[in-house]
């Protein structure tokens, strides 16, 4: 189902949930190493390297993440612009990784090891 704006529903039985405008991507780590992988499956490990700490992170287990990878604007709100800019980067330079940091917001664990 897409997104659609509206008002947050409130009361009893009602959940909401922010609708993060990025790019859907998936993670897999193991042994101290890691592949992210766009919806389509392309390897995009090297256009956001700062994800490469994720295997320290997770403690060097195996696991599988299922995700939606963003840059925030300076008020925290994902902008699909920015993230623009770093998807059509191979290879980041520091200055673009300071401008315009990824950030993964994991909603699945597929696979914990």
């Amino acid at each position: 189902m897409l997104a659609t704006p509206g008002p947050v529903p409130t009361g009893e039985g009602w959940a909401a949930e922010a609708k993060h405008d990025g790019m859907r991507a998936a993670v897999s780590a193991a042994d101290g190493r890691w592949r992210l992988r766009s919806r389509t499956g392309r390897d995009v490990s090297s256009t956001f390297p700062e994800l490469s700490v994720l295997p320290e992170l997770l403690g060097g287990r195996r696991v599988a993440l299922d995700g939606e990878l963003v840059v925030l604007d300076p008020a925290g709100v994902s902008d699909f612009t920015r993230l623009q800019q770093r998807i059509r980067v191979r290879n980041p330079s520091t200055r673009l990784l300071r401008a315009a940091p990824a950030t993964l917001y994991a909603f699945d664990l597929l696979v914990l090891d």
